[in-house]
């Protein structure tokens, strides 16, 4: 078997990582050891997911979110999801993916909750299913993308990768290959 990229792992990551590397114009092997594309929890998740409110700024976000976090959070993620988060959830899951998150009463835009800390309405939601309609736009988009090819109830127990026994101290420098 030969592909430019070998995602182990069908959860979210694996196919968002799958999306982008096809999207570059790689062949794309992604692997999962479940009978199905996405396994795990991610269609069990009622809740939402954060973007961005009305008067809402990057700075706004991350007070809310290290007040929520009360001393445990990691301030460089926490910047990095308050600075790029809402448009990765605009530009990915709402442009590219589509899915279908509520819409207000008058249909012109998203609803948004308040949740646990969140001082303003930032939350979008898919009614109380948001994690399976997030999962089900992920899996059609892998699903159509003709350069992913899913291989589902896969183990990957050992990749032997051209330096894997090499007695050539270089040879951890070369690219590495399976």
């Amino acid at each position: 078997m030969n592909t430019d990229v070998l995602i182990i792992g069908g959860g979210m990551a694996g196919c968002v990582a799958a999306l982008s590397a096809a999207e570059t114009g790689s062949d794309v092997t992604l692997g999962t050891k479940t009978d199905e594309l996405v396994g795990g929890n991610t269609n069990l998740a009622q809740g939402g997911i954060i973007f961005k409110g009305a008067n809402d700024s990057p700075e706004l976000l991350k007070k809310d979110i290290l007040a929520a976090g009360a001393g445990f959070c990691y301030e460089p993620a926490v910047d990095e999801l308050c600075n790029h988060g809402p448009g990765l959830v605009e530009e990915l899951l709402i442009k590219r993916l589509k899915v279908p998150f509520t819409h207000s009463d008058t249909g012109n835009e998203y609803h948004r909750t308040a949740e646990a800390a969140h001082s303003v309405p930032r939350i979008l939601h898919a009614n109380d299913q948001t994690g399976a309609a997030i999962e089900a736009a992920l899996v059609r988009a892998v699903e159509e993308q003709p350069k992913i090819r899913v291989l589902k109830k896969l183990t990957a127990l050992e990749l032997l990768t051209n330096t894997h026994h090499s007695a050539d101290p270089a040879g951890i420098y070369q690219q590495p290959r399976c």
